[in-house]
């Protein structure tokens, strides 16, 4: 799902903005941009001519695969991205989340539970190069508006969707002109994630959009070698996700096998959780979906040890996830919102090919047009932390995948 959040309108001009921050710098060392491209699909490169993308890679390295966290959603990745972290690690267990403690609800479409640093655990990549006395910036990340254990990213923007893609290259590249720039940076594209979900991971649109950011890409790539930067500053490319697609046809209504008015539902589809309420046990539940072929339902603490999302308090005591291709609702809920059932959806395991994403590294450490393996969402941290030479956290991270992608 794609960053869509309500937010104030982001200044190009960070002295204008009020939650602009300006710290002490050091002169320049090693820098990294890190970019998202929202629902890139491992396999796009392959479907359309995607030029700078290509130029990347050729120049770089790029793994056969980014394999995401479950669930495979937009939030819960973008944060182990930056913290090494499984989700039920990290906190950050879903777009959407209920928190029994406190009695409060995360929504990514919510700004105060986004700026409210108690949801989220873990140490992000900006948090650890600020410890390290590095200045960073984020032209927009989940997590970057919270001050996770009290610090912000030294120049960061609220989440603004309407931002078009050049004013957010021209941003990146004014923060490197700056007298001490910032040696981590990232960048945020929505695309092709919202065109994946209208259309299906099949449709031109998809590729369309994939180009359009391969175009505002190309002005990045531009900028820096005008600057004399893209040999020394390192970029890593990564998608969040892949997307799959579903339809009308391919969904599992939870009333056919249970009393659904008994469910207080925390998420829908494709991973259902919930609390059983009015006398239903968590286990008549489990054994109620679990006549559904099409769903894996367990209570939390027996979900599958590979998916590490069975050991968090916010998480409810059941949790079903679909196979892919297939919705999980409600009848009546399905009657209002049909829409969300058909076209691409994403969250499956992340086992399914169709989940995993594009990621690649070009810079004076990422040369050689190398390939290597699948990199999993939780070895990307502790490669921008050896990029950037500081220190990392505490992580679940492999050491090994990064001395694949530095050649070592």
């Amino acid at each position: 799902m794609t960053l869509r959040r309500a937010a104030p309108l982001a200044c190009l001009l960070l002295t204008a903005c009020p939650e602009a921050r300006r710290v002490d710098a050091p002169v320049r060392g090693p820098t990294v941009i890190l970019i998202s491209v929202d629902g890139l699909r491992a396999d796009i490169p392959e479907r359309v001519t995607l030029p700078t993308l290509s130029r990347l890679a050729a120049e770089g390295v790029r793994a056969e695969a980014m394999v995401p966290v479950f669930p495979s959603k937009t939030f819960p990745n973008h944060y182990s991205l930056v913290t090494g972290l499984w989700a039920e690690e990290h906190g950050i267990l879903d777009n959407t989340m209920y928190d029994p403690d406190t009695d409060q609800w995360f929504s990514m479409t919510d700004d105060a539970a986004v700026t409210d640093a108690r949801w989220w655990g873990g140490e992000p990549i900006w948090v650890t190069a600020a410890k390290q006395g590095l200045v960073t910036a984020t032209c927009f990340w989940p997590g970057s508006e919270a001050p996770i254990g009290g610090v912000r990213p030294t120049y960061y923007l609220p989440y603004d969707g309407g931002m078009p893609y050049e004013d957010r290259v021209a941003q990146v590249l004014a923060w490197l002109d700056e007298e001490a720039p910032p040696q981590l940076i990232t960048l945020y594209f929505d695309e092709p994630d919202g065109a994946g979900h209208k259309h299906g991971p099949d449709d031109p649109a998809v590729l369309d959009e994939a180009q359009g950011v391969d175009e505002a890409l190309a002005g990045l790539v531009d900028g820096l070698e005008a600057r004399g930067l893209l040999d020394s500053v390192h970029i890593v490319l990564t998608a969040d996700h892949g997307m799959a697609g579903i339809s009308l046809d391919r969904v599992v209504f939870v009333d056919d096998y249970l009393d659904a008015q008994k469910l207080q539902t925390i998420t829908w589809t494709p991973v259902l959780s919930f609390y059983p309420t009015e006398g239903l046990t968590a286990e008549e539940a489990v054994a109620a979906l679990n006549q559904s072929p099409q769903l894996r339902c367990a209570k939390k603490e027996d979900r599958p040890a590979e998916q590490h999302l069975s050991d968090h308090p916010r998480l409810p005591p059941v949790l079903c996830d679909a196979e892919e291709g297939w919705s999980i609702s409600g009848r009546e809920w399905f009657s209002d919102y049909e829409d969300i059932y058909q076209g691409g959806a994403h969250g499956y395991d992340p086992a399914y090919p169709s989940m995993h994403g594009v990621i690649l590294g070009h810079g004076p450490r990422l040369q050689g047009g190398r390939g290597v393996g699948p990199t999993r969402a939780v070895d990307v941290y502790n490669l921008l932390a050896a990029l950037l030479e500081i220190t990392p956290a505490t992580n679940s991270g492999d050491p090994a995948v990064v001395e694949e992608w530095l050649g070592e």
